[in-house]
């Protein structure tokens, strides 16, 4: 049986995503990475969402979650046995000054839209990164993609910019958008450049 990988503070939620759903939000385990990259391959291979061309193989996936829970929330929505969703969040960029700054990432298996479970995902990674002492969430949207949009905007990301014809896939210039979310929390003198879960 596969053990919950070591997140600080995190703790498992069962509410579905149906009324009275068997539905539930809890953080991402070492065998979720064959269903993690399933939904992500669609992507991958059939969208523009990402900008990565080449299917990740599961072991691959299961490395960037080891990766990614080290510091960052990562969580899925199960339904039924089946990965559903998941949502997660990743370092904004390298440089020091950026560590209290991190960037969302969801995915959700296409047939699982418009069920209220991006939001829930999204929900609890923004409320982690919060009690963390992350200060702001970007989103990177390759746009259009009014579902993504219309998802951070509803939890209160305001567009701040757009990049122009900056990725090339699918035979397509893409332009990408980027959002973001001030959570309030701040860097104070002296902290050492660490930020930590509670």
């Amino acid at each position: 049986m596969d053990q919950t990988v070591e997140q600080p503070g995190f703790k498992d939620s069962g509410a579905g995503a149906r009324s009275g759903g068997p539905g539930r939000l809890r953080p991402v385990c070492p065998g979720d990475a064959p269903g993690i990259a399933e939904i992500y391959n669609y992507y991958v291979e059939h969208t523009a969402v990402t900008f990565e061309e080449e299917p990740l193989s599961t072991e691959t996936m299961a490395e960037r979650i080891r990766e990614v829970v080290v510091r960052y929330p990562w969580f899925v929505w199960e339904e039924g046995g089946e990965i559903a969703g998941y949502a997660y969040a990743h370092a904004w960029h390298r440089r020091a000054a950026y560590r209290f700054a991190a960037e969302d990432s969801i995915y959700l298996k296409p047939g699982w839209e418009h069920q209220g479970i991006g939001r829930r995902l999204l929900e609890r990674v923004i409320g982690e990164l919060r009690q963390a002492g992350i200060h702001v969430v970007m989103a990177a949207i390759t746009v259009p993609n009014p579902a993504s949009a219309g998802l951070h905007e509803s939890l209160a990301f305001k567009k701040v910019g757009q990049f122009n014809e900056t990725g090339y896939k699918l035979g397509t210039w893409l332009d990408v958008g980027y959002w973001e979310l001030i959570l309030g929390g701040a860097a104070v003198p002296g902290d050492g450049g660490k930020v930590a879960y509670s």
